[in-house]
């Protein structure tokens, strides 16, 4: 089973968002420029890369499938 590192999503948006701040500050992009730019990046990082969601979400799935016997005929948990 291969480790997820839960949390880089959250760390890479954080750094783009830096950097669109700082392309702003300069003027060298606006604040609707940037608001589109790290809405995009948000939708993008966050599939490419394991979120602390993630980690919740995946720790219930595991809960849920290690606690519930299933009945292979009838698919009625036992």
């Amino acid at each position: 089973m291969a480790m997820k590192l839960y949390g880089q999503a959250e760390y890479y948006y954080s750094l783009s968002c830096e950097m669109t701040r700082k392309l702003e500050a300069k003027g060298l992009i606006t604040a609707d420029q940037r608001r589109r730019i790290d809405e995009l990046d948000r939708e993008s990082i966050y599939e490419m890369y394991p979120s602390i969601d993630d980690m919740e979400n995946d720790s219930i799935e595991t809960k849920n499938t290690d606690d519930t016997a299933v009945d292979e005929n009838k698919n009625i948990a036992l």
